[in-house]
């Protein structure tokens, strides 16, 4: 049987990106001249409608409109990127962070755990050769006469 990874911290990491993205697209828009800004919102608007585009030198799946200039292109590329980056941090910090949390209590939960036998009761732990019950090591002496 295949083991998977749970898909709860990816859910989460999308949730709040997506939560977090409005905000940083409103502001970052601010820095575009007016006639781009449309675009810009539309592009963030369906990209987190229908899934983001997520891995190394995306942002978002936002992309700067057909037959533009190389000068305001690059600055919608940059603003793009720069809302992405303004948004996916601080998600991926909540993310690890609730992650990072679930790994700890669960070791700590695991550490507590005794192994029960099926009838409830403590299994015995075995001891070794030459230990007493008290858990210490019974020494051959020469019985006094």
């Amino acid at each position: 049987m295949a083991c998977s990874a749970p898909r709860w911290p990816a859910r989460l990491l999308q949730h709040r990106l997506v939560a977090g993205l409005h905000a940083s697209v409103a502001a970052r828009a601010g820095d575009l001249p007016p006639e781009l800004r449309p675009a810009f919102l539309r592009g963030f608007e369906r990209a987190a409608a229908h899934g983001l585009n997520l891995g190394a030198g995306q942002h978002g799946g936002v992309s700067p409109p057909a037959g533009l200039a190389a000068g305001p292109a690059q600055r919608f590329s940059t603003a793009a990127a720069d809302a992405f980056a303004d948004a996916f941090l601080p998600a991926a910090r909540t993310t690890l962070t609730v992650v990072a949390v679930v790994l700890l209590v669960t070791a700590a939960l695991a550490t507590l755990v005794r192994r029960r036998p099926a009838g409830g009761e403590p299994a015995q732990v075995p001891q070794p050769v030459g230990a007493s019950a008290a858990g210490t090591a019974v020494l051959d002496r020469p019985e006094p006469h």
